[in-house]
Formats: C-alpha cells, structure tokens, sequence
C-alpha cells in the first residue's frame, strides 16, 4: 500500500478508529502519502504519535477534524 484514506465521515462514522484498532499502520513500510477526512482528535493524535516509525511516509492530509487538537499541532 504507498498510499491510504481514512474518512471518518457521517456515512462512515467510526471507520478510522476501527480501522486503527485492527491494522498497525506503523508496519506498512512502503506507505508514501495519508489522508485523514473526519477523524476526531484521538484519531489524529494516535495517527501522528505513530509517524516517526512509517520512514517512507512523504505526506499526510488532515481534512476536516475536529479543530480543538489543532493548536497544539502547530507548536511542532
């Protein structure tokens, strides 16, 4: 897989947490781009807590979360 969305959209509503209960995201060694689409701030924050092990990642997309958690992302 080099590239992957997660929506968590009102027709998919809880798909990106159950998704990242189900697949460890960190092993997919080749996954080059990643796209968020309505996750809430625990879902953003397991994701970008898990970037520092996926080396080939080159860009990630978050659209439309929940705005709370976006201020402490722009402190990194």
């Amino acid at each position: 897989v080099f590239s992957l969305t997660l929506s968590d959209s009102a027709r998919s509503c809880g798909q990106v947490e159950l998704f990242l209960k189900s697949v460890r995201i960190e092993q997919m060694n080749n996954l080059r781009s990643l796209k968020l689409v309505g996750g809430d701030d625990v879902a953003v924050s397991s994701i970008l807590n898990r970037l520092p092990c996926m080396d080939q990642l080159n860009s990630i997309i978050i659209l439309d979360c929940q705005k709370k958690y976006f201020p402490e992302l722009l402190k990194s």
